[in-house]
């Protein structure tokens, strides 16, 4: 089905890297004649992130790309009214706690001073009172977001939502429910990849997903919360918001799984993550390969390839050699990685333009910081590596070369046809790229400094990794320039389905 009626979509995201991707979406979608409602939902921690996407929206709206804003906060969602988004967007509020239960959480904090100041009762409270209070507060939390949820839909009427993920928490779960609940079919478009190794990794080192206490309960009722390997157990959410999910009923049948749920259909990139959604477990009715909207970018980016890196110099004020060499940023992982081989990031950072130093007669070496830890900057400009906040679409595509901290962009770079260094700094040993031979791997310092040395272009097996690059390519993406006209037909289709499917299909 090719385009169709003029359909308006609810387009939502809850962090800085999600709202990079929907941008794009939201852009291609308005340029394509339909309209557009941006929700966003600032996470708990990240409050200048979520300034900047606030400002951000807000030029969009300016700009006609979006028609509506949604800013979720503790209160219910709120349309931004014309003469308050200037207002909203200099300001520094915080990002609301993603548990936040309004009155009840004071309600509860109240309580627990109390009890702090009676150490028996404390002890004994703190055994059963304290999980009792966080379960309910967590209850309520779910049952009045749904309630959002549902009003949101109801007022803002969309024809389809759109979401970059659905994964377990109190958004996208709801989110989808709340819109089955009115007719209106939900769509997936993944700017990432990842499995059930991927969300164990990165959980094992925290406290609140080990399998003790009120964990141990709710693993024990809902065994499907919990995952074994390398004989330990972790449960995928602490208990409260288990429970949250059961009491809604938005539970996909494998939490540990992203994009498991009940969105109607998951828009794939590539046949290379068809496979990889396939082999994780995803039923292959719901994926669709249609390429994305980073695909239609990057094809154009690399049309212009010559008056692009043009128009890069200048903005960045260089004179760029013939090569360039991108290094991707990563967020901020120290408190929960696996593994780190440095003190700190600064001791990383070092080290890493150490082993690029080499390159420099061949490459001009750019950084572009993760959406979610902008502080990197300052650390790469000390060590004399121009910083630049483009998109990064733009840049993998001019680039001829990439690095990266076991980044879903580095599908990019295949798609590209560039060769790339997969460093995981972190350890956490995902497997996404294990099979590309375009993708050098490094997780030790020492391993970094030998991927280095293959990227040299004068270096022996640098002419093998061209190679393996053209042979991985086409698998990787679809640089045919019409992604976004795939995903307007599956968005039409979507919107022709009635009456809306709610099913896992597992």
């Amino acid at each position: 089905m090719g385009p169709g009626p003029r359909r308006h979509i609810l387009i939502a995201a809850q962090r800085a890297s999600d709202f990079a991707e929907m941008r794009r979406a939201a852009e291609a979608l308005s340029g394509r004649g339909h309209s557009i409602t941006f929700l966003f939902r600032p996470q708990d921690g990240a409050a200048e992130e979520s300034r900047r996407v606030v400002q951000e929206l807000a030029r969009l709206q300016r700009s006609g790309v979006c028609q509506a804003l949604e800013l979720e906060d503790q209160d219910p969602p709120r349309p931004v009214r014309a003469e308050a988004r200037e207002a909203e967007s200099r300001t520094e509020a915080p990002a609301r706690a993603h548990t936040s239960g309004g009155r009840w959480e004071r309600a509860g904090q109240r309580a627990r001073s109390l009890l702090r100041s009676h150490p028996l009762l404390f002890r004994i409270a703190r055994c059963t009172l304290s999980p009792m209070l966080s379960t309910a507060v967590a209850i309520v939390d779910y049952r009045r977001r749904l309630t959002r949820y549902r009003e949101l839909v109801q007022r803002v009427r969309p024809e389809v939502i759109v979401l970059p993920e659905d994964v377990v928490g109190p958004f996208a779960p709801l989110l989808i429910r709340a819109g089955h609940d009115n007719g209106v079919p939900s769509l997936v478009l993944p700017y990432t990849m990842a499995n059930q190794q991927e969300a164990y990794t990165s959980l094992r080192g925290h406290r609140a997903h080990q399998l003790d206490g009120a964990n141990a309960i709710a693993g024990w009722i809902f065994p499907d919360w919990v995952l074994r390997r390398e004989g330990r157990a972790l449960i995928r959410l602490p208990a409260p918001h288990v429970l949250g999910h059961a009491v809604t009923r938005v539970a996909p049948p494998d939490p540990w799984m992203m994009n498991s749920g009940f969105a109607n259909r998951i828009a794939v990139e590539n046949e290379a993550m068809k496979d990889y959604y396939r082999r994780s477990g995803l039923p292959e009715s719901k994926l669709q390969v249609v390429g994305s909207i980073s695909d239609d970018h990057l094809a154009r980016f690399i049309a212009r390839r010559e008056d692009e890196r043009a128009r890069l110099a200048g903005e960045l004020g260089l004179q760029l050699q013939d090569r360039i060499l991108l290094v991707g940023g990563c967020p901020d992982q120290l408190a929960v990685a696996p593994g780190f081989a440095f003190p700190g990031y600064e001791e990383m950072v070092a080290h890493l333009v150490r082993c690029l130093e080499p390159l420099r007669g061949h490459y001009t070496l750019l950084m572009r910081p993760h959406p979610n830890f902008t502080r990197l900057v300052e650390l790469f400009e000390d060590q004399g590596v121009r910083c630049c906040l483009a998109d990064t679409a733009r840049l993998v595509g001019l680039a001829d070369a990439y690095l990266a901290f076991a980044s879903a962009t580095l599908r990019w770079a295949i798609a590209v046809g560039i060769p790339c260094v997969n460093y995981d700094a972190f350890h956490y040993g995902y497997d996404d790229y294990r099979e590309v031979e375009s993708v050098l791997h490094a997780t030790e310092p020492k391993e970094l400094e030998a991927a280095a040395v293959r990227l040299d272009p004068t270096h022996p097996g640098f002419a093998a990794l061209e190679r393996a690059c053209r042979l991985e390519a086409p698998r990787w993406g679809t640089l045919d320039g019409r992604s976004a006209a795939r995903v307007e037909a599956l968005i039409q289709t979507l919107c022709h389905e009635k009456p809306v499917r709610r099913t896992s299909a597992w």
